[in-house]
């Protein structure tokens, strides 16, 4: 409703975080709805990053909503390997969590698999780490 009233979906809350970033962090069933709409509207705010450099494929991936990611990398100029404040991609997040069938979604969106973190750790050394199951 408020969308189609022309309210301006970039304009980010005190945090740095868009529309975009609320609706994909979002842990209700229609999230992936509300996600899909602000791209449609906005799909400029895509690789918006909050003041932590965490974009919403970021934040999604940290919450393991398979769907929500699958909606972001859809995104033509997604950048599925964006560095956030403490240099971590993505995929990071997904090796650190353990969230293996998203490590396969973004590697199959050619995500950046080798880029060290400030720790100067990758995500395999993550998902190593933390004992996950890196076969995929």
């Amino acid at each position: 409703m408020l969308i189609k009233q022309d309210s301006n979906i970039g304009i980010p809350d005190i945090e740095g975080k868009t529309p975009l970033h609320w609706a994909a962090s979002s842990r209700d069933a229609e999230a992936v709805n509300c996600v899909r709409l602000i791209l449609d509207t906005t799909p400029s705010v895509i690789n918006w990053q909050d003041y932590e450099g965490r974009t919403a494929l970021h934040l999604v991936v940290a919450d393991g909503n398979e769907a929500v990611v699958k909606a972001l990398v859809a995104v033509d100029n997604c950048n599925v390997s964006a560095l956030d404040n403490m240099f971590r991609t993505p995929l990071h997040w997904a090796a650190v969590l353990g969230h293996s069938k998203i490590v396969s979604l973004l590697l199959d969106n050619k995500a950046e698999f080798s880029s060290s973190d400030q720790n100067g750790a990758t995500p395999l050394h993550y998902a190593a780490q933390n004992n996950f199951d890196v076969s995929g």
